[in-house]
């Protein structure tokens, strides 16, 4: 392998016995070897640090005497020893030759064994080289090798790369994410680490699981030993609803080896069905023509109410012709609230064609909708700290009651929906819009009775009705809590001032 220069410190004491003569005069305080034997240690320095213009390896020799202090060399000649390496680390690393020997000459303490390390490309584990002296000159060797540390710079640059498709019909192209190992140059690089190259995913966009991808969302991806690359495949939900591009953000972080060139890629998912569904075609439904008008342009539908119900209430004046007293014998607990009925100015504005909201706003509290005979649809929430189901027992026969003047519903109308009153009602009617532009219809479809269970969060579902024969999304109300909508709008509202 080529190697950066790199520096690290490393001491081991290498104990050489020599037989060498040492001053013994009453005067020489400092070490030179001569006459008697003496014990020679022998110090050795390794050090190596991993950047690319780095230090050397340096093993320095040292004679020293049993003290610790230098000792000269004056025998003469040169000290010497045989020099062997070994360890994870060989001659390839190096740019500097190894040597077989090594001297200490006379009049010298030490001497040092500097090799220059070699920079490559290869992103490798950290290695040692040990270098061992034998067969010395002079004396014997008690501790005769030391050892170095070789730290590696390169690190592992990982590319991604996406290819993304989706034609939005069964058998349509999936989101593939290709996740690559690169070398500093931009090639593929085959992992040969050993282990499992892991990096952790994340997931953001417009896009979600479990309404536009069938698979579940992983949380890290891993790049086999032995492979350059890993590509993660997601399939994509043929949904039947008209939207715009969404978009699928997969970002990389906390990689195990190497570090993140390009962490992050974004997939487009283009919808394949027709344009939305016209609400307008619903506008002869508007039947109460003396308390609703129904207009439209390219883009909005305007509904102007003054709020009145076609059906009698207690709710109305006494004096007025659409007065009828509470006459529900199996409601003990019925109590009449304090509003009475009177003509609104409202003003629905809503999508002419309306499609799923990128993020899905709550109902409002008062108008959410507006019904067929122009009667305003309210959502499942009492005002302030009441109680909707306290509130149910002020609900008069078709179970509408007024906050103030401005009648409303919370549940099933049933005058359009069950009232043997009303030739014309029917459980799978169209009953109105909510503010987002979706139809909502009766409690039935297909003959079935439906369930909260049968319905989304938003209470509604997609499908084909009697005015959209190819499907469309809808709302149902239901006999149960929340009645007629859930979670929020599954549309973009629109507005309505009054």
């Amino acid at each position: 392998m080529k190697r950066n220069k790199t520096l690290l410190k490393l001491t081991t004491v290498l104990l050489i016995t020599l037989g060498l003569t040492q001053c013994d005069s009453d005067e020489d305080t400092g070490g030179t070897t001569g006459g008697d034997d003496t014990s020679i240690f022998v110090e050795v320095l390794a050090t190596q640090q991993g950047t690319e213009d780095g230090d050397a390896v340096i093993f320095t020799i040292n004679l020293i005497d049993d003290s610790g202090d230098a000792v000269t060399n004056e025998t003469g000649s040169a000290v010497s020893a045989d020099v062997t390496f070994s360890g994870t680390s060989d001659a390839d690393d190096f740019d500097t030759d190894f040597v077989s020997t090594v001297s200490i000459d006379d009049g010298e303490s030490s001497t040092t064994i500097e090799l220059d390390v070699t920079d490559d490309d290869e992103i490798e584990e950290d290695e040692t080289l040990i270098i061992t002296l034998s067969d010395p000159s002079e004396g014997t060797l008690e501790t005769a090798s030391a050892s170095a540390t070789i730290t590696d710079n390169d690190e592992l640059a990982i590319d991604i790369s996406t290819v993304t498709t989706q034609n939005g019909a069964e058998g349509g192209d999936d989101i593939i994410f290709t996740i690559s190992l690169l070398d500093p140059d931009g090639n593929d690089y085959t992992n040969d680490t050993g282990d499992d190259i892991t990096v952790d995913i994340e997931f953001s966009g417009t896009a979600t699981y479990s309404k536009d991808i069938y698979d579940d969302m992983a949380s890290s991806v891993s790049i086999a030993d032995g492979a350059s690359n890993t590509t993660l495949t997601l399939s994509v939900q043929e949904d039947g609803l008209v939207e715009s591009t969404e978009d699928l953000v997969l970002t990389l972080s906390n990689p195990s080896a190497g570090s993140l060139k390009d962490d992050e890629a974004t997939a487009t998912i283009t919808d394949n069905d027709e344009s939305a569904p016209d609400m307008s075609v619903l506008s002869s439904k508007f039947y109460h023509s003396d308390a609703i008008t129904f207009s439209f342009n390219e883009t909005t539908i305007t509904i102007n109410s003054d709020g009145l119900p076609d059906h009698k209430s207690m709710y109305y004046n006494s004096d007025d012709d659409l007065y009828e007293a509470y006459d529900e014998p199996d409601n003990d607990d019925f109590k009449k609230n304090p509003g009475e009925i009177e003509s609104q100015d409202l003003v629905f504005e809503i999508p002419r064609y309306p499609a799923e909201a990128s993020s899905h706003a709550s109902t409002p509290m008062g108008p959410m909708g507006v019904s067929v005979n122009s009667v305003v649809l309210f959502n499942q929430n009492a005002a302030g700290d009441d109680d909707i189901f306290e509130e149910l027992n002020t609900f008069d026969q078709y179970e509408g009651h007024p906050a103030g003047a401005l009648y409303h519903y919370h549940i099933d109308p049933v005058w359009l929906t069950q009232s043997e009153d009303n030739e014309d009602a029917d459980p799978e009617r169209f009953i109105g819009f909510l503010l987002d532009g979706f139809p909502v219809y009766g409690p039935e479809e297909d003959g079935i009775v439906l369930t909260n269970d049968d319905l989304d969060d938003y209470h509604g579902h997609n499908g084909a009705t009697a005015d959209f024969p190819n499907g469309v999304y809808h709302y149902h109300v239901t006999d149960d809590y929340p009645w007629i909508n859930g979670d929020g709008f599954y549309g973009t509202s629109g507005t309505v001032s009054q």
